[in-house]
């Protein structure tokens, strides 16, 4: 088990998280740190554990890549801060290969925020994240690729909220989606937006 935030800052570094038996990537109830794993340059391969009990389980930065084939990232956003925690914060490249983004707690996008950099989704699962107030599953405000995989019974204070594309550019060719909202990104922004 780690219970403090691990940073990953070499632009040419591999990191592989292997564990198949159940073991835990934490922050500590003591810790500042805002996330158990922030990929600031390099790359993280994620093929099994857990990604749990933090504010921010993943924070991806501009210059890092988060590839993630199985796992779990789960109860995640449990702190009372000002802007959104969840399960997945990216600016960078993150790639979903498989595994499982779920009870997770945001304001905005409490699966997946995408406020920069790039999502492509090819298979896993995004559920039963919650977010306050109108905030989504997976809130899009750069660039998300769905060709795979599912994203449904994700709740805001309304209902069912799974994705909303609220500006930036939406590009599926398969996966499954419980609801999909593209009304902000219609009426306000210039967007890309297909189906």
């Amino acid at each position: 088990d780690q219970d403090s935030g691990i940073e990953i800052i070499d632009v040419g570094a591999v990191f592989n998280i292997l564990d198949t038996s159940g073991g835990l990537i934490k922050t500590s109830d003591t810790s500042n740190s805002e996330y158990a794993l922030c990929v600031t340059e390099g790359t993280v391969n994620m093929y099994g554990g857990t990604i749990s009990e933090s504010y921010v389980g993943v924070l991806v930065d501009e210059e890092g890549t988060f590839n993630m084939y199985s796992g779990a990232i789960s109860q995640n956003g449990q702190r009372d801060m000002y802007y959104s925690g969840g399960g997945v914060r990216t600016k960078g490249t993150f790639n979903m290969y498989g595994g499982i983004i779920s009870d997770n707690k945001g304001n905005d996008g409490s699966g997946v925020s995408i406020p920069g950099g790039i999502f492509r989704m090819y298979g896993g699962t995004i559920t039963a994240n919650t977010s306050e107030y109108d905030g989504y599953g997976v809130i899009v405000y750069s660039t998300f690729y769905l060709y795979g995989g599912s994203i449904v019974g994700n709740t805001n204070e309304a209902g069912q909220a799974d994705v909303n594309v609220y500006a930036g550019n939406f590009v599926r060719s398969g996966g499954e989606i419980g609801t999909l909202s593209c009304e902000d990104a219609i009426h306000k922004w210039s967007n890309r937006i297909v189906f």
